[in-house]
């Protein structure tokens, strides 16, 4: 399926202005899958429900300072691996001996600055302490049972290794959702609570886990922390409890970058083995060297890999990124070539390319385009402000999209 969100016109399993129904074979099996309540798309339109933009909270929790040791008294402490914390966005692992684990970082772990693990609990007392080794933890709550909401960005800490407490005070006692987002230099030791106090596991129903396969776009680069980037946010606002990145910079379908391999490369240990409801497969322009015949054969042996490995995977192709209103004629070929691939074999394929309009950037506006606030100081990637409006968009063409899975 091709799709670009001007065509937001039609019912769902007709033929829009820029959709067409996917080719025979895989396509038509995955739609007849779809009629099962509980198939992987309607499990995954059931969370595009659920999702919205993050919102900050008009009376959040006090947030403390740092601290080298804990001010609650007692020992009510949910340890780095307790079955009463959730964890997604990312695959932890246990660090060194010691008892503490970190979000794991992609195939070859030659330093990805994007991956972002979420750490999930509820609790019912008055005080919260988060404890790892960080440089910058987010957190958000949810105090009425509804999706959860900003309610700081806590910078300032020692990724050394030891143990640090951050404390939260709450204005009174009931059940809160927490939500604490960690990069890949977190430790995570655990979370605190009073010995009155409980803490129990986040269980959703539908728990949807998405990976996107892409480049330095996918890590977040150009924004102001990894939690910005388009791939949380677009999980955010699409309900995907598990959004995941197997994103590395400077690489595509062929193109690798040192120690840092390419998408097919990385895709059993960073996809497959996860086992996710939902693939996107990111075009980039880092593969304007080459030609559009080769890459249209990588791309089929990718999606050939996954199909095999992961039973009733849905994949999308996120088309080639732009980052000022003209594209260059290599990436305009490849992008082609690459969309009418990816809609032979029954993907879905959603285009970016012209998400941008101008010249400019911040810090050199213009004033012919979007561009001024939208693409970073480095000319290419998203400003924290763009990977934000390429996420909102994404959704929008998503949810259009669904209509006819």
């Amino acid at each position: 399926m091709t799709i670009r969100d001007k065509a937001a016109r039609g019912m769902a399993g007709s033929v829009l202005a820029g959709l067409t129904t996917p080719g025979a074979g895989y396509g038509d099996q995955v739609a007849r899958a779809a009629a099962e309540p509980n198939s992987r798309d309607n499990v995954l339109k059931r969370a595009f429900g659920r999702g919205r933009m993050i919102a900050t909270m008009a009376s959040p929790p006090t947030v403390g300072s740092i601290a080298s040791s804990s001010a609650i008294s007692g020992s009510n402490q949910a340890s780095w691996n307790s079955t009463k914390l959730s964890f997604y966005g990312a695959d932890w692992q246990q660090v060194g001996a010691n008892s503490r684990s970190s979000p794991k970082t992609q195939t070859d772990g030659s330093g990805m600055t994007g991956v972002t693990g979420s750490v999930w609990c509820w609790t019912d007392g008055t005080a919260v302490e988060f404890i790892a080794s960080f440089s910058q933890i987010r957190i958000y709550c949810s105090e009425d049972g509804g999706p959860v909401q900003l309610v700081s960005t806590v910078t300032g800490g020692a990724a050394n290794g030891a143990a640090q407490y951050i404390p939260i005070t709450c204005a009174d006692r009931r059940p809160r959702l927490w939500r604490f987002d960690c990069n890949v230099s977190t430790q995570f030791y655990g979370i605190k609570v009073g010995v009155l106090d409980t803490i129990w596991p986040y269980r959703p129903t539908d728990v949807t886990r998405c990976i996107l396969m892409g480049d330095s776009f996918g890590e977040g680069s150009g924004a102001t922390h990894a939690q910005d980037g388009y791939v949380v946010q677009l999980g955010h606002i699409l309900g995907i409890t598990d959004m995941r990145s197997s994103s590395l910079g400077g690489t595509g379908l062929i193109k690798t970058n040192g120690a840092r391999v390419k998408y097919r490369d990385r895709c059993a240990t960073d996809v497959i083995a996860y086992s996710p409801t939902w693939v996107i497969i990111q075009g980039t322009q880092n593969d304007n060297a080459y030609a559009a015949a080769d890459l249209q054969a990588e791309f089929t042996a990718l999606v050939a890999q996954l199909r095999a490995g992961i039973s009733g995977v849905r994949i999308s192709f996120l088309s080639v990124w732009n980052t000022t209103g003209t594209f260059p004629s290599s990436a305009s070929t490849n992008n082609a070539a690459l969309v009418a691939t990816a809609t032979a074999l029954g993907c879905d394929t959603i285009d970016w390319s012209d998400y941008i309009t101008g010249t400019g950037r911040v810090g050199a506006t213009t004033g012919d385009g979007n561009a001024d606030y939208y693409v970073g100081t480095d000319s290419t990637h998203p400003s924290t402000a763009g990977h934000l409006y390429r996420a909102v968009r994404l959704a929008d063409q998503v949810r259009l999209l669904s209509q006819a899975w």
